[in-house]
This record gives C-alpha cells, structure tokens and sequence, in this order.
C-alpha cells in the first residue's frame, strides 16, 4: 500500500487520468515502487499500468507551445516572451488551487494558460483568436475532447482587453494573464511592456505619457476572482500611488 501522501497523489492523478497514470506521478511512484508487483496497481478497481512512455495533453500541450515560442517569438517581444507564458501559467495553477478547482479544470486551465499568448508568434493584433485557434487544432488533433477544447478556447478570447470573463476559469486566466499589476515586480515587467510596444511602434514614449498610460490602464483594471482580490489588491494600489507619485515628481520638477 501507498503512504498517506503517495497515496493521496496516486488518487488525485487516477481521477484525473482513468486507467493510466501520468508522468506526473512517477517520481513518488518510483519511491513506493517496491510495494507495486509487476508496474501493476489498482485504482478505483482497474488494473493501472506505470508507463514512462505515456505523456498527458498538459505535457504535450506545453512541450508543442515551447517549441513553437523557441522557434518563433521576435526578438522585439520583451514582454511576451516565454517567461510571461511561463509566469501566466505559475499564477493559473495558484489561482486555479485557490479558486477550488477540480483536477480536470485545474488540466484545462493550465492548457489555456500555456496557449493563451502564442498568436504572438504571428502578430499582436487579434492574437487571442489566433492563440485559441492553434489550442483548438492542436488539442482536437490529439482527440481532446471537443466540450473541453471549447472551455479553453473561451478562457483565450477572454483575455482581450478590455477583459470580460463570464466562467470561473475565464476569470483565473484573466487575473493570471495580468496578476504582475498586483505583484512588487510590477516596474520590471511594466518595462519590458514599454520596450516591446516602443519597438514595435517605433515610437518612443515620453515619462509623462508613459506613466499616464500606464495609469489609466491600472486605474481601469479589475480582478475578477477572490483570490486575486485577497492577494493582489494591496501590492496593486500600491503600484499606482508609486505610478501617480512619478507623474507628480516630473510634472512639479518641469513646472517650478
């Protein structure tokens, strides 16, 4: 038998994945391995077999996602680089884990999450549609099925500004894809936003209408889960007094 925690893993994966058991698992499979005859185990009565070879759509979702980021995102993208993929799909999961979901929505979120940016590969306008398009071709292609494939395919769009989620994992994505306005590392990123639409654009912004830009779109935004709002609201109004503090400085420093 599975120890407590090996055997709550083992659970939460079988109810996740009936009849195999994902990679996932393996590495606290590996510890309990000698309790296991012949790789065989049951789960909610079924024989399972362990197999190093099986890969989840999660897996294959993010591997496909990866590859195509590494091959294809411009080097102008500062902001929506791999590391926001990356970053959106970390607060997903602590959002999504907050927010109460099930093991399957905690799968399809991620999924979203991985896709949610990778029209930008191809353009920045309409990249939502495009991202949702490459999540609906590739998940139906590994026979995903089609009433998941829509609920991504909706956290996607979801995403356009200005924002309008109407499910419970439209909102988590939402607040993933712009959780970095609550977070302390705001400004870093917030200058990566600013070099990547400056190189895009080819225009460089003055301080003050970057910074008032800036802060009529944090003014303007909203999260929309509770754990968001318990987490984030704080370090986010902070951010904007900081922002609204800057304009100050430059618009008294210019006007004595």
């Amino acid at each position: 038998m599975f120890k407590p925690l090996g055997q709550a893993i083992f659970t939460f994966f079988c109810a996740l994945y009936p009849g195999v058991i994902a990679n996932h698992i393996l590495n606290f499979g590996h510890k309990f391995r000698s309790s296991l005859q012949n790789n065989l185990l049951t789960c909610h009565g079924e024989t399972v077999i362990l197999s190093l070879m099986y890969k989840t759509h999660l897996q294959k979702s993010q591997d496909y996602v990866l590859s195509l980021l590494k091959e294809r995102t411009s080097i102008q993208n500062k902001y929506h680089s791999i590391a926001h993929t990356q970053t959106v799909v970390g607060a997903a999961i602590d959002i999504g884990i907050g927010e109460g979901l099930s093991p399957e929505e905690m799968e399809m979120i991620q999924i979203a999450a991985w896709f949610h940016d990778l029209g930008y590969i191809e353009t920045s306008a309409g990249h939502e549609e495009l991202g949702a398009m490459y999540a609906s071709n590739f998940l139906s292609e590994e026979n995903y099925p089609s009433e998941k494939i829509d609920k991504i395919v909706n956290c996607i769009l979801a995403t356009k500004v200005p924002q309008n989620p109407g499910t419970k994992m439209e909102k988590i994505l939402c607040d993933a894809d712009l959780s970095h306005i609550g977070r302390n590392n705001f400004f870093d990123i917030n200058d990566k936003f600013r070099a990547e639409l400056e190189s895009h654009r080819r225009h460089k912004f003055t301080e003050i209408e970057w910074l008032t830009t800036t802060i009529d779109f944090v003014t303007r935004h909203r999260f929309f889960t509770d754990y968001s709002i318990k987490n984030f609201s704080e370090q986010k109004l902070k951010n904007i007094k900081l922002l609204n503090d800057q304009l100050n400085s430059i618009i008294n420093g210019s006007n004595p």
